[in-house]
């Protein structure tokens, strides 16, 4: 009797180990590929997914790996040439997940190190490769990140995962290569006021001499406008001057030599050597300006 419950106890024992063994449990983070030898087991040309739950595997003849199937995160940072020969540092993060089982396990064996490391190094090609052909001022955090995205969808289809997201966080110049677009943008503002400037003082002479030559045409035109109206008031004048001689003679003759004494004598180093009874000084001699007898 007593050999019998020891029987008992170790086929409990091992039926107890045999399901241990030979249960696996799958959670919802995850899901399990069977394989055989490193060979992935085919159902109708199709791999076997263990989805989450319980599942019976016999052990030694199956064997299941198990995958997060969580998004993975790759953080890197590297340093590249631009074409116009200046040194970038590029970090990058990339977002992806396994989507297809039996190609992750195939190419990686199912190990992510594995798979990150291909990873960093396809995305330092394309961006070397990117970068190396693009000058400085050509170089976007957006642009490369959309190429990155587009580029690695064939890599993403290869290896069996999904690349959800790739971001540029950050584009920075080195030192050396820092300095030297300092340089270059101080050189290319100093010309570019340099030109603005010479720009600026030519159209400064343009405006003076445009002004110049409106105040000339301004100056020419009111010159002309008064001689014609000094040519109209002379003309009146003489008019005026003919209506009175023809009105009064004798009254316009003594005018006339009041001018003249005006003219003459309003000059105090005037000299006049003439004959006292002479035409000149009538008006002198006689009121009425009759020659004296």
């Amino acid at each position: 009797m007593k050999w019998l419950m020891q029987l008992c106890l170790a086929a409990l024992v091992i039926v107890i180990v045999v399901v241990f063994l030979a249960v696996t449990l799958i959670d919802q983070n995850q899901q399990g590929l069977l394989v055989k030898a490193d060979q992935v087991i085919l159902d109708s040309g199709k791999p076997v997914i263990l989805n989450p739950g319980l599942h019976w595997i016999w052990p030694g003849k199956y064997t299941a790996f198990i995958f997060d199937v969580r998004p993975r995160i790759l953080v890197q940072e590297n340093q590249f040439t631009t074409a116009d020969k200046q040194t970038l540092n590029v970090s990058v993060w990339t977002i992806w997940n396994v989507s297809d089982l039996a190609k992750f396990y195939q190419v990686s064996q199912g190990n992510d190190a594995t798979l990150n490391k291909q990873l960093q190094t396809f995305i330092n090609n394309e961006l070397s490769r990117s970068i190396n052909d693009e000058a400085l001022a050509n170089v976007t955090t957006d642009a490369q990140s959309r190429n990155l995205l587009l580029a690695g969808k064939a890599f993403a289809k290869e290896n069996g995962i999904t690349i959800q997201a790739v971001e540029i966080s950050s584009l920075s110049l080195t030192g050396d290569s820092l300095n030297n677009a300092y340089a270059q943008m101080t050189q290319k503002e100093n010309s570019l006021a340099d030109k603005l400037q010479i720009e600026g003082l030519a159209r400064v002479d343009m405006l003076q001499i445009d002004a110049s030559n409106q105040v000339q045409a301004i100056l020419a035109q009111a010159e002309n406008q008064a001689n014609m109206i000094r040519a109209e008031g002379d003309s009146a004048a003489l008019a005026i001057y003919s209506a009175a001689n023809d009105a009064e003679p004798k009254f316009y003759k003594f005018y006339r030599s009041l001018q003249a004494y005006k003219a003459v004598f309003s000059n105090p180093h005037s000299v006049l050597i003439l004959q006292p009874r002479g035409e000149f000084f009538k008006y002198f001699n006689s009121p009425n300006g009759e020659e004296s007898r």
